[in-house]
């Protein structure tokens, strides 16, 4: 059976706007001050200070060498559960570090939970400063492994491997709306438990990767980096996840979704972006008329989802090897638990018809993208619920 979910000028939409021109911001999990004298102004940096509940914030790095076929991801997370630590007076929090390496046919995770982390972000300059590049600034530090940040990773993990790279200028989301990310004015609603915000969909990349475990030597070279950032309270019951870029970096895909809660209320929602020479698109719920259905196998590792609204259409096929999957740690209730599976061994098929009539549509773009990311998560994960359409 196929999922469908259709969205209007809805009671949230309202919302929305009205949030938007009273100029209000999301400061959910952290003090809408800079907790320290030495950060500018327009930075956040979370701190134990007023925190009542669980909260987590997390950067995501995918750099791909297609002349190598080479894939290296960088995870880089910190995570407060006010039941398990004790506050303290510095920003300093328990965290998530990852670094993913597919080549070829063969994928290595490396993980590690440092016991001290911290970060700022300059999120908050939006949308007071809306032409300017300040929101796109921040830095994540786990004490004895390294840095993330927007132009450069600098990360080791003792016995496991090592990345450096850096990032040139970001291929943002939204063509238009330079600031504006996935969720739209959505983002800036404290009531919504969970964020996404896709920082570049293609920045040029350079990047070298060593192995600490004795298993390989240094590889190194020039790629295309996407980033992306998730923060809330912890991850949704289920999820489906995917990325891709093309050869040249010409084509980006990037789409999340699944079951979120709420308040009370469980829903099912949809967010992604394909960007070609021909078209730039985005979806969302809150585009009026969306209508998003899905077909979910993650046993045979297969997802498809089609997005429409009153003009146009997109059909996304990805396909993936079942043994293509490695294991990957999440924000839960409980601390970073195992609870997603990814492969950087998609093929991902997108095609992109604007309607002529009710049941009439003109192919308008179609492309193939190999060495795509799918991740499936939660109940939508093979071990964890069977197969669903």
């Amino acid at each position: 059976m196929e999922r469908q979910q259709r969205w209007g000028l809805s009671t949230l939409t309202v919302l929305v706007l009205v949030t938007a021109s009273c100029g209000l911001r999301a400061q959910v999990y952290g003090t809408p001050e800079p907790a320290s004298g030495s950060l500018p102004p327009n930075r956040i940096q979370f701190t134990r200070d007023l925190v009542s509940k669980p909260w987590f914030q997390g950067w995501y790095t995918r750099i791909t060498d297609a002349d190598a076929t080479r894939s290296i991801a960088v995870v880089g997370a910190s995570q407060f559960l006010p039941y398990a630590q004790e506050r303290e007076n510095d920003a300093a929090v328990p965290g998530y570090l990852a670094i993913i390496v597919s080549e070829g046919d063969e994928t290595h995770i490396y993980e590690a939970f440092p016991e001290r982390t911290s970060f700022w972000s300059s999120r908050n300059a939006v949308p007071l400063e809306i032409f300017s590049e300040e929101w796109t600034r921040f830095e994540w530090n786990a004490e004895g492994y390294g840095f993330i940040s927007e132009d450069m990773i600098q990360i080791a993990i003792p016995g496991g491997a090592q990345v450096h790279a850096t990032l040139g200028q970001r291929l943002p989301w939204n063509y238009f709306v330079p600031w504006l990310g996935p969720e739209g004015l959505v983002e800036f609603l404290s009531f919504v438990p969970l964020h996404w915000l896709v920082y570049s969909l293609g920045s040029d990349s350079y990047y070298t990767f060593e192995p600490l475990d004795g298993t390989g030597s240094i590889a190194s070279g020039f790629g295309i980096a996407h980033q992306e950032s998730n923060w809330g309270e912890v991850f949704p019951p289920a999820w489906v996840w995917a990325q891709a870029v093309g050869l040249d970096n010409m084509r980006q895909l990037a789409l999340a979704g699944g079951e979120l809660v709420v308040g009370d209320q469980a829903i099912t929602t949809w967010l992604l972006a394909f960007h070609s020479p021909t078209i730039a698109w985005e979806f969302r719920p809150t585009i009026p008329g969306s209508v998003f259905a899905t077909t979910i196998d993650s046993c045979a590792g297969s997802f498809r989802l089609l997005a429409s609204d009153t003009v146009r259409k997109l059909e996304i096929i990805a396909e993936a090897p079942p043994l293509s999957f490695v294991e990957v740690s999440v924000p839960t209730s409980e601390g970073y638990l195992p609870g997603g599976s990814e492969s950087f061994s998609t093929t991902i098929e997108v095609n992109a018809f604007l309607r002529l009539g009710a049941n009439d549509h003109l192919l308008i773009d179609t492309f193939e993208f190999e060495g795509g990311a799918l991740e499936f998560g939660g109940r939508y994960r093979c071990d964890a619920a069977t197969s669903r359409q």
